[in-house]
């Protein structure tokens, strides 16, 4: 056999070295090999290649068997295996032998989510929030029980789950207009150094709530001016109650927010909105008069 074809390492030291540096890339800088040529020779001599020396367990043989399906079905087995402290190599050939590796890998995975890890859920969640899809529609066409996957993303997600929602919603819309607005002032009062929660898809007497040291904000958002008496009288009482400013934000004529500071209730005459226009402090804090 010429120099050329000779083995650069016998099976014996392959294997030595492996055993000892726990890695196929080390293993081959060793020999100056490539890495695939090592992964195949140590899968001919069943060598075991776990990438980290830890000991392959009956719960890892659960997790896979939970997992590995679903994390195929959405192109993240790369992410299960650096959960796991594996190699995707390695996870590969366990979930083979685990008879894991159908030619059906497109279907649906069959194991409920709701047994699944939080990382196996939170996969499924952002391919929900990166599609253009409903969640029936979507549901549909991945094959989820559309309450069931509802519910669990709620649970799990419930922070910005409302807010996926919404923007789910058809965009050419009064609402949608709305809800992009109460965002806009949400951005600047947050850019202020407050700390503000947005009542989701209108629900409630107040759009959004901000704090900043013991002050407190309710907020009523409008693009264009507020007539009605009676919702107005009802958010002017309903903050002075509970000690918090009551605030109506909408937009001047050059498209710049504009706060106004509710002074007092709606007689139902023809006089100016019982108002302030104020600004907002830099640094957030109090409301300080407009020059």
């Amino acid at each position: 056999m010429s120099a050329t074809n000779a083995k650069k390492a016998t099976d014996e030291q392959l294997t030595a070295s492996y055993l000892r540096t726990k890695s196929i890339w080390d293993t081959a800088d060793d020999f100056r090999m490539c890495g695939q040529s090592v992964h195949e020779r140590l899968t001919k001599l069943n060598v075991l290649m776990d990438g980290n020396g830890n000991r392959w367990t009956v719960e890892d043989d659960n997790r896979l068997t939970l997992e590995y399906e679903m994390y195929r079905y959405y192109g993240k087995v790369s992410r299960l295996a650096e959960s796991m402290g594996r190699t995707v190599f390695f996870l590969s050939r366990k979930a083979k032998e685990l008879g894991l590796t159908s030619t059906n890998y497109k279907l649906f995975p069959r194991s409920k989510l709701k047994n699944m890890s939080d990382d196996a859920i939170a996969v499924a969640w952002e391919d929900y929030k990166q599609t253009r899809f409903k969640m029936a529609e979507y549901c549909r066409r991945n094959g989820y029980d559309n309450e069931a996957f509802a519910n669990l993303m709620k649970e799990r997600f419930f922070i910005e789950y409302d807010d996926v929602m919404e923007s789910k919603l058809t965009k050419c819309t009064k609402y949608a207009s709305g809800r992009n607005f109460e965002y806009r002032v949400k951005k600047h009062l947050e850019s202020k150094g407050y700390f503000v929660m947005r009542a989701p898809q209108s629900k409630g007497p107040v759009d959004i709530i901000a704090y900043h040291n013991k002050e407190c904000l309710f907020i009523q958002c409008k693009i264009g001016n507020w007539h009605q008496i009676q919702p107005w009288n009802e958010f002017y009482n309903l903050a002075t109650t509970h000690g918090a400013d009551p605030i109506f934000t909408t937009k001047k004529e050059n498209g710049k927010l504009q706060f106004n500071l509710i002074i007092g209730v709606k007689d139902g005459s023809r006089k100016a909105n019982p108002m302030k226009e104020v600004t907002i402090n830099e640094g957030g804090g109090l409301l300080l008069p407009s020059l």
